[in-house]
């Protein structure tokens, strides 16, 4: 009789075992199941995060770079190098992209540099401005016409402007920040440097092609 007894209850525990077992699993399953439906509900939004991270990222790295070429290459205006080796404007954009990184293409590279007359609106500085004057006016994308180049001559008052076509790879800058430029979607990033020239001895002039 205690054998039959003990046979039952070791049968009875085995089967609650089991069973618990089964609920177990049953349990598990149902939280991988809905660990993975949050997981495709969350994803994308990680996904575009990321993305949208590295673009800005990238934006600042170019705006950084580009803004310290500009300011180099302003500086060689300015005490007059560029007069006195009588540059070009293809010598002088050449000589302004060896400041760029190996990323920043120097064909990516919108380059105009004017010498500004004194003057109110529309002239001197005012002429830069887009039409409502509440910011510049858009870079010129059109490659065959040829960039302003105008070193100026000592004490000319110079305005630089260099856009760069950067690379755009997020949706949401496709959606509201994006321009076309040689067959690619892209966005303008500018870096601007406006000075007086140093009273430099020797002047290539406003002779230079574009003044």
């Amino acid at each position: 009789m205690t054998h039959g007894i003990t046979a039952t209850n070791e049968s009875e525990g085995g089967a609650h075992s089991r069973r618990r077992r089964t609920l177990s699993a049953r349990f598990i399953g149902e939280r991988s199941a809905v660990a993975a439906i949050e997981f495709a509900m969350v994803s994308p939004v990680l996904i575009l995060l990321i993305i949208e991270i590295l673009q800005i990222g990238f934006y600042f790295y170019t705006s950084a770079t580009l803004n310290y070429a500009t300011n180099a290459a302003a500086r060689q205006i300015r005490v007059g190098a560029v007069a006195a080796s009588s540059e070009t404007a293809a010598q002088f954009k050449a000589n302004f992209c060896s400041y760029l990184s190996g990323p920043m293409p120097c064909a990516s590279v919108i380059q105009n540099l004017y010498t500004v007359p004194e003057g109110v609106s529309p002239a001197g500085f005012y002429a830069f401005l887009n039409t409502t004057q509440t910011g510049l006016a858009p870079p010129q994308t059109n490659t065959a016409i040829p960039a302003a180049f105008c070193p100026g001559q000592p004490g000319s008052v110079i305005y630089v402007q260099n856009y760069y076509a950067m690379p755009i790879f997020s949706p949401i800058w496709f959606a509201v920040a994006s321009q076309n430029f040689n067959g690619s979607v892209v966005h303008f990033v500018l870096a601007t440097a406006a000075f007086k020239n140093e009273p430099y001895q020797g002047a290539q002039g406003d002779t230079a092609a574009g003044c």
